[in-house]
């Protein structure tokens, strides 16, 4: 699995290409025209039911010559179902990306519920 910082999240239409979407982007944030080589950009559909980790460009090599592509990973939800924000990181490793710094739901869900026992703790000693 790739451990990749997550740059940008925009929300587009998925009408276009992956490379057209990426290439709109770039024009209004310069800055992601460079990815780094652990960088992602996370595209999410206007009706939110679609994901599209961008990672940069890789060559490849025909025989008759080299051209770059944008590598990136799709991820389609279920039915009826859109992205939740806390499930961010659970959405790229299924897509085989970990996020660094960014928690899976399970562990927002650990901490959520630490803080509630802290809580609980606080107020009997009162």
């Amino acid at each position: 699995m790739r451990t990749m910082r997550l740059r940008h999240i925009e929300t587009v239409s998925f009408n276009y290409s992956e490379e057209t979407m990426y290439a709109m982007v770039i024009k209004e944030y310069a800055h992601l025209a460079t990815l780094g080589k652990n960088d992602v950009v996370l595209f999410r559909s206007v009706t939110g039911n679609q994901l599209v980790f961008v990672f940069g460009f890789s060559l490849l090599n025909t025989a008759s010559k080299v051209e770059c592509y944008l590598r990136s990973e799709r991820l389609r939800l279920p039915k009826g179902r859109e992205w939740d924000p806390l499930m961010l990181a659970n959405y790229a490793q299924d897509c085989g990306i970990n996020l660094a710094g960014i928690k899976t739901f399970k562990e927002h869900l650990m901490t959520w519920r630490g803080d509630i026992s802290l809580s609980r703790a606080k107020a009997k000693k009162k």
